[in-house]
């Protein structure tokens, strides 16, 4: 259990500075926003105070016949009924038009706003779920060993007493120094057996200390027994799968793109084929058309290069096969089975060795940390992923 605490802390150890992270970028986000909203709300007083000007002055010509509707959409800058559409055209610099240019400006960066916060939640979502997930795991399987015992708590009924409530506190005392001897060994008695033993007699100074324990204190603490086994052999499931140290290390998982190149060369199931047949086990898979947004949050970390438009307009030319897999050290040994960025540098056996050529199609993206690999599972599997025990881990991992 030491070695999944550890496992599972070095996991989230990346989590406070993505988050931070996340914050500052909404934090600049807001920043930005609020210089255009004060640039749109002025443009829009200036727009309405002008248009108004211009309808009165029109109005107020006694000279000139009743304005028609087409003359009033012209006075105020209306030309079309479709001038209304949220995004406004390239070519057209009327007043009207540059506000709904400032109003898209406006929405495109509450949206990114939005987006930021919404990946944040769903990042720190997605690891409380796996905790959530892993536990019931580990009582299940602590119930298929017979080993798994509900706490319970358990409340000592307290009688009530038909006596005074308060004595004097003489007799208190003598009944302390009489009975010196017999209330030592009233103490290990319960108050039931006191009361049967002295019958109506007065109460020793044991009895009166019994009594005048609050009742919130008659709960007893629950304790958990050892588990009966060695603590030297590890704990195994009926079916001899590994130990329970090695099935939660087990738990680190990588993230395996397949692009829309790959997709459209029919090399899904290749893909999965190989990674199943090196013993991977698949939790997570879906065909998705992420859209830019999703996009551009993915490949944050290369907004700065020349070629991140092109990356972004490659990938959002078709659908591409979001798979989340999991076994030892599979980030690492799935960087390895991709093989390098650059497909002349792969060797071959490896995928990108095997069916690519060049590197603006290098078939697949594969998680470089388990940082990263946390971070874009959040990202594309926010409803998380399916936890289940393969049986065939017995034949792939050592005992």
């Amino acid at each position: 259990m030491g070695t999944y605490l550890e496992d599972y802390l070095e996991s989230i150890y990346m989590l406070p500075s993505e988050v931070k992270r996340n914050f500052d970028l909404m934090r600049e986000l807001d920043k930005a926003t609020s210089g255009l909203l004060d640039s749109l709300r002025e443009s829009q007083s200036t727009y309405l105070r002008d248009a108004r000007e211009r309808v009165r002055a029109r109005c107020s010509d006694s000279s000139l016949p009743e304005p028609t509707e087409d003359e009033l959409r012209a006075l105020v800058g209306i030309e079309d009924e479709s001038a209304d559409a949220d995004v406004p055209p390239d070519l057209d610099t009327s007043p009207l038009a540059k506000l709904r240019a400032k109003r898209h400006l406006v929405v495109q960066k509450m949206d990114e706003k939005v987006a930021i916060a919404s990946q944040s939640y769903d990042l720190i979502d997605h690891h409380i779920r796996r905790l959530d997930n892993e536990l019931e795991n580990y009582t299940a399987l602590l119930k298929a060993n017979g080993e798994y015992e509900d706490e319970k708590v358990v409340v000592a009924p307290v009688k009530k007493q038909k006596e005074p409530a308060v004595e004097p506190a003489a007799q208190v005392s003598v009944a302390a120094s009489s009975n010196k001897k017999s209330s030592a060994a009233t103490t290990s008695t319960t108050p039931a057996a006191v009361h049967k033993k002295t019958g109506g007699r007065k109460r020793n100074a044991a009895e009166a200390h019994m009594e005048a324990i609050p009742e919130a204190a008659a709960l007893t603490v629950p304790v958990l027994e050892d588990l009966p086994i060695d603590p030297n052999e590890p704990l195994r499931t009926l079916l001899n799968l590994p130990s329970i140290d090695r099935i939660f290390t087990m738990a680190e998982r990588t993230y395996i793109m397949i692009k829309p190149d790959g997709v459209q060369r029919n090399l899904v199931g290749e893909i999965i084929k190989r990674f199943e047949q090196k013993g991977f086990q698949l939790v997570a898979l879906k065909m998705v058309r992420p859209g830019k947004a999703h996009l551009e949050a993915h490949y944050a970390d290369l907004a700065g290069k020349g070629f991140f438009n092109g990356l972004i307009e490659y990938m959002n030319s078709g659908p591409v096969v979001a798979m989340v897999w999991q076994g030892f050290n599979v980030v690492k040994e799935g960087r390895k089975m991709l093989g390098a960025t650059k497909p002349s540098d792969s060797a071959p056996g490896t995928i990108r060795g095997d069916f690519a050529i060049e590197v603006g199609r290098n078939i697949c993206h594969g998680s470089d940390s388990v940082e990263s690999a946390n971070h874009e599972i959040a990202l594309w599997f926010p409803e998380g992923i399916t936890e289940w025990n393969a049986t065939r881990n017995a034949w792939v991992y050592e005992n």
